[in-house]
């Protein structure tokens, strides 16, 4: 996702560094850490600054600084949905066909054949710099912007890897319409590599929490090493920080999971299924591991992962979170 990602058919997967230094507040659950409102969202149409928002309460959750939008990365990416919907892109007769992060010359409202030319040519990046840009295009269905955001988190493990990376620059977020639809077209925009959270990786669900789904029903597309059956464990995601890396390599830090061990509320160890740093056909998946049980997890139960992962910033470095999962058996799907 930090070469211009692609999350799906539809979808991918502020102006100040985001150091994560010192003591941050902890919270119960993901909700409990929503904030008031972003620095920077008065730039956005009024009411759609949910789906920022829901991204922002994951961040915070985790003890990572919510994010801001700035003023670069938020015209980027309206004249970007200006352009999609003023050609008329987004009509129904044309939709299936869109790609929607390629932009044609030719056109009205062009600013860029992909987002990095965009974001540079709004003044939001340096093509000096080493950065990261999640693209992210979705239907919004009844307004559910926040909604969009969960349906990613929860049953899209690969969506966190953008989501929780450590030095966010910003956001932009903007709608388009075609026929009677919308769309939302967003970026994140961070520093790659970080150069932080290399001591203390992002590991989600956070150690503690409660009410965790069971489980979740793997995606469907080529290539998804989760894909072993119809219902799974809920992901357990490790993203890790370095000092260097390269967005041209599919495994930046050569992030490796050494072992990993998940027990049980009997204190038995659970089968796990695994996925990695890569470039899949959603989108590239730079600094994340993803475990999860070979079957759904049990309603009201508490879980135990131990694992061990190296990469180019550490070796064999342990990680560790205890959660319990929620009374509902649903699985979670995308």
């Amino acid at each position: 996702m930090g070469t211009g990602g692609r999350l799906g058919a539809l979808g991918a997967i502020g102006g100040v560094l985001a150091l994560q230094l010192g003591c941050r507040a902890t919270f119960d659950s993901v909700d409990d850490a929503c904030p008031d409102g972003l620095a920077g969202d008065d730039q956005l149409e009024p009411g759609t600054e949910d789906a920022l928002l829901r991204i922002a309460c994951y961040r915070r959750f985790v003890q990572l600084a919510p994010g801001k939008v700035t003023l670069g990365i938020q015209k980027a990416v309206a004249a970007h949905a200006a352009y999609l919907e003023d050609n008329g892109l987004l009509s129904p007769e044309r939709i299936d066909t869109l790609n929607p992060w390629v932009e044609n010359g030719s056109l009205t409202g062009f600013t860029g054949g992909n987002v990095y030319d965009r974001l540079y040519a709004a003044e939001a990046i340096d093509h000096t710099a080493d950065i990261g840009v999640w693209e992210v295009f979705l239907p919004v269905i009844d307004g559910a912007r926040a909604a969009s955001i969960d349906d990613l988190f929860h049953a899209f493990p690969w969506a966190r890897d953008p989501m929780f990376q450590p030095a966010l620059i910003g956001y932009g977020y903007a709608e388009a319409r075609g026929g009677d639809d919308v769309y939302s077209y967003m970026n994140i925009v961070y520093t790659f590599p970080p150069n932080l959270r290399f001591d203390k990786p992002i590991v989600f669900p956070h150690d503690g929490q409660l009410d965790v789904p069971v489980g979740y029903v793997p995606f469907d597309w080529p290539g998804n090493p989760l894909n072993v059956r119809p219902g799974i464990g809920y992901p357990i995601s490790i993203t890790v920080g370095s000092y260097e890396g390269s967005l041209a390599s599919a495994n930046p830090y050569d992030l490796q999971l050494i072992e990993a061990t998940l027990l049980g509320p009997d204190g038995q160890p659970v089968p796990l299924v695994t996925g990695g740093p890569g470039r899949y056909g959603w989108g590239d998946n730079q600094a994340t591991v993803i475990i999860a049980a070979d079957q759904p997890l049990r309603p009201d139960s508490t879980y135990e992962l131990q694992a061990t992962l190296s990469w180019n910033a550490r070796t064999n470095k342990k990680v560790s979170t205890v959660f319990t999962t929620g009374s509902s058996t649903a699985l979670q799907t995308w």
